[in-house]
């Protein structure tokens, strides 16, 4: 990675000086700069950013140990260092000292180490780096992509990332495996210019010209490789070749033995009764297909085999898995929609499913809804099938993120159906209830049958590859549009990403999605991924337009979420702000303005959150960007039940909201269960309790789990202040139950800590197990359970008796309360330490902090929420 500027001897040459022309002094010849005003005389390097390099390597059925005892010594020579991965435990990852040329040199070292150990897979990617990327965030990027590349290779393989002839400035010479772009085959590499990598012995892959072949004037550099290694080579990869070449391979053949396989089958059937789903895990290799086709095929009642495509992080693959439920129940592929319409004859809501499933099979008349993709499979299977029913994938952890997750939930909800899914992986994916570990032993087997001799081609006849032409960008993009659309956002970012690949330089649209994948990622939770694509696509683009903004918004979204550079998150947004308002970009607008209200829900100030996503919502409407629009809105309805407002003007205001909200029924019922909390606190019982338990209702149907866990949440608030304790309590413990997310699982547990201080206060263990659960899962940004956790563990300390402790925690609780302008948090943060104090023997101070909390309460119009429940009569 070198470049050079400027023109060779700039200066006039004259009797062996050259003179500046500049100033017109001579200096020496062959002087890089004038001694006098130090203009350019000759060619100077500028150094380029330094390339991260990582390889990860694996020898089937061996540990990470092995594979460093094979291979670790030529990867050490260079410099590297070696980690592990605990999700790849069989995977040694390899890192190489940050250079300009660091990605030549990891993949000569690839070369040469495969050279030597033949029964080793590669993964191998880089990344250039600059000052403004986050190198932690790049490195942990290219230790996961090795990990994946890997499992993608066959033995003596290597598989690199799309970006290096890039990287290698075209030295790199590879085999392209999908002409849409995506992940390549290292063939060989060519050595240009001195490195680190000629200055190695000579190897079979990497061979320098020697001195006499270079002609004068000319640097020729050739790479040779010895015939017999040649032919070695192509053996060893004879499962990479192509459909048309005739090879005879060696490779490892895994036998799974009879009673190894029953094992197998016993350990996957001893889950089925406690689990939903279990994966079989295993290198590639160790009879894992072999077994879930085994299993597959013994199953008592339907089973369905759904296998990955060959590329990495393939989309979700939800119209097979339609049509493998179709074809069970002898539906061709041309009756599809005749067939869904014979099967939920008697659903109910069969025209919404069958829209929801028509969107998905591509049909015409199909609509399109994230929340309901789950819940249309969930109808189609229970009106299928009446007898158990197994879905089987493999290789799960070529498909895209969150799958598993996916069926998890399918295999969880369908009412009066078992359903078992069974999943195999090289590593542990999201979402599985229990894991079968395959034996990683194998025997080898050496085909050595001759190869027949090939038969001459007429001339007449001129052979062209055999692969088909790729997708267009169209395509992709059409087909990462419907994975965004039922929810597979990490699909539609791998969608996008290649066709980024398969634009020509300098096409318009490349920008927009580079975006566009880096805002997927982030939506699908892959947090290190999307950073390391920003950081990438920042490190690209020196401009000042819209998309670069976006970009650094996306960034300091994703940090401040976690609580990290809040104040410049802060200055960020208004910049942005300002730049999109230039430039006429409402979208932008719209993420500049929840970046804005996400700091301000940070700092505790929800009357400013509220205004910044109601103008988050109207500038996403105007963008045409109906999902973020809702987001925007359902965070504001939120915002409401805390800050100043009047509850009286905040029910207003959320009806309003309400009535342009018509979205997804998730929103709707988000939505929704706001409201019954504003209309509990004012008082009005008999009209929140049923919103709030309708809402619970259909986010039951729909299983969506983190929006039923904060309805449930909302449910409880309803129900303690109408004064039903218990109903309160059991809502909570659902709640608790359902939710997967650590801040609703923290803000939870903090208002049964309260809630069970009030109700119980003998209960002093285990409101404090309670809270202590909340304090420890709480993220920094959220104040109110931060003060929530306080106020019930000063409570029950209280009621143990241990005053001093109890005064200071509630103390600092209103203390932090009083940092915002939620009033009902101030004035249950101030009832707490009321009763802290009488319960201390000191009601004259607590009498003051309880008036104070009433005279906060009255301003609101609203009741308390911590305080013992009112007398129902």
């Amino acid at each position: 990675m070198r470049s050079d500027v400027g023109t060779a001897n700039a200066g006039e040459r004259s009797a062996g000086t050259l003179t500046c022309p500049s100033c017109g002094r001579s200096s020496p010849d062959g002087a890089a700069f004038c001694a006098f005003c130090g203009a350019g005389l000759a060619p100077q390097r500028v150094a380029s950013p330094p390339v991260f390099a990582a390889i990860a390597a694996a020898i089937t059925g061996r540990t990470a140990y092995d594979v460093l005892n094979r291979v670790g010594a030529v990867f050490e020579e260079l410099g590297a260092v070696f980690e592990g991965v605990p999700e790849a435990p069989g995977t040694l990852i390899a890192l190489f000292p940050p250079t300009e040329d660091a990605a030549t040199v990891a993949a000569a070292a690839a070369l040469r180490a495969r050279a030597g150990a033949p029964e080793v897979r590669f993964g191998l990617d880089a990344a250039e780096v600059t000052e403004r990327s986050d190198q932690d965030a790049t490195w942990q990027f290219l230790i996961d992509r090795g990990v994946r590349l890997q499992a993608m290779a066959h033995d003596g393989e290597i598989v690199a990332g799309e970006t290096l002839p890039a990287l290698t400035e075209g030295a790199a010479v590879v085999e392209v495996l999908d002409p849409s772009g995506g992940p390549v085959l290292l063939k060989s590499v060519e050595v240009r210019q001195a490195s680190p990598v000629v200055r190695q012995p000579p190897t079979a892959d990497i061979e320098v010209a020697h001195e006499h072949e270079v002609q004068e004037g000319h640097e020729v550099h050739e790479v040779h490789e010895q015939p017999e290694l040649q032919e070695v080579d192509e053996v060893l990869e004879g499962r990479g070749k192509r459909e048309g070449e005739e090879v005879h391979e060696v490779q490892p053949v895994h036998e799974l033995g009879v009673m190894e396989l029953q094992d197998v089958l016993r350990d996957i059937n001893d889950f089925r009764r406690r689990a939903n789903v279990v994966a079989l895990i295993g290198d590639p290799g160790t009879g894992k297909t072999a077994a879930l086709t085994a299993f597959a095929a013994g199953s008592d009642g339907p089973a369905m085999v759904l296998r990955a495509g060959a590329g990495a992080r393939e989309p979700w693959p939800l119209e097979a898995l339609v049509r493998a439920i179709l074809a069970e129940q002898d539906a061709g592929p041309d009756d599809a929609r005749e067939a869904l319409e014979r099967i939920l004859a008697g659903s109910p809501d069969r025209d919404r499913v069958i829209r929801r499933l028509a969107h998905v099979l591509g049909l015409e008349g199909g609509e399109a809804a994230a929340d309901e993709t789950a819940w249309a499979f969930r109808r189609l299977l229970a009106a299928a099938f009446s007898q158990p029913v197994t879905i089987c994938v493999d290789d799960v952890d070529r498909i895209a993120a969150g799958f598993t997750t996916f069926l998890a939930g399918v295999a969880r909800s369908v009412r009066d159906l078992p359903v078992f899914v069974v999943v195999t992986a090289v590593s542990t994916p999201e979402g599985a209830e229990g894991t079968v570990q395959m034996r990683t032993e194998v025997v080898e087997e050496i085909a050595a049958a001759p190869e027949p001799e090939a038969e001459p081609v007429p001339e007449d006849i001129h052979e062209t590859a055999s692969m088909e032409p790729g997708p267009s960008v169209e395509e992709l993009l059409g087909e990462a549009a419907r994975a965004a659309e039922v929810g597979d956002t990490a699909g539609a970012a791998a969608l996008e990403r290649r066709a980024v690949g398969a634009l020509v330089p300098g096409d318009p649209r490349r920008d927009e999605l580079v975006f566009l994948a880096a805002s997927h990622l982030a939506d699908a939770g892959l947090r290190r991924e999307a950073e390391a694509a920003i950081a990438d696509a920042l490190a690209a683009t020196n401009g000042d337009d819209a998309v670069t903004w976006r970009l650094r918004v996306l960034r300091a979204t994703l940090r401040a979420a976690d609580g990290e550079e809040i104040d410049t998150a802060r200055a960020i947004a208004d910049e942005a702000s300002t730049r999109f308002t230039d430039l006429g970009d409402p979208w932008g607008m719209a993420r500049a303005a929840s970046l804005r209200a996400l700091v301000h829900r940070a700092r505790g100030h929800a009357a400013a959150e509220v205004e910044d996503l109601c103008a988050a919502a109207e500038h996403a409407a105007a963008a045409g960007r109906p999902a973020e629009r809702e987001v925007a809105l359902r965070g504001a309805a939120a915002a409401l039940l805390e800050g100043p407002l009047p509850v009286t003007d905040a029910i207003a205001r959320c009806e309003a909201i309400q009535l342009d909200g018509d979205g997804t029924r998730t929103t709707q019922q988000d939505l929704r269960s706001a409201l019954a909390v504003l209309l509990a606190r004012a008082g009005r019982d008999e009209e929140a309790r049923p919103i709030a338990a309708a809402a619970v209702a259909t986010l039951d149907e729909l299983d969506a789990r983190e929006d039923l866990a904060l309805a449930l949440h909302r449910a409880a608030i309803v129900a303690w202040l109408g004064g039903r304790a218990d109903e309160a309590l059991s809502a909570l413990e659902r709640a608790a139950e359902v939710t997967r997310s650590d801040p609703r699982a923290a803000a939870i547990d903090a208002m049964r800590a309260n809630l069970l201080a009030a109700s119980d206060p003998d209960a002093v263990e285990g409101t404090i197990a309670l809270a202590d659960e909340a304090a420890e899962r709480a993220p920094a940004t959220d104040v109110a359970t931060g003060v929530g956790w306080r106020t019930a563990r000063a409570r029950a300390l209280a009621h143990d008796g241990r005053h001093a402790e109890a005064d200071l925690l509630a103390r600092l609780a209103v203390s932090q309360a009083e940092q915002t302008d939620s009033i009902v948090l101030r004035a249950d943060a101030l009832l707490a330490l009321a009763e802290v104090l009488d319960l201390g023997a000191r009601p004259a101070e607590a009498a003051s902090f309880r008036a104070r909390a009433g005279r906060l309460l009255r301003r609101k119009g609203a009741r308390p929420t911590i305080a013992p429940p009112p007398d129902p009569a």
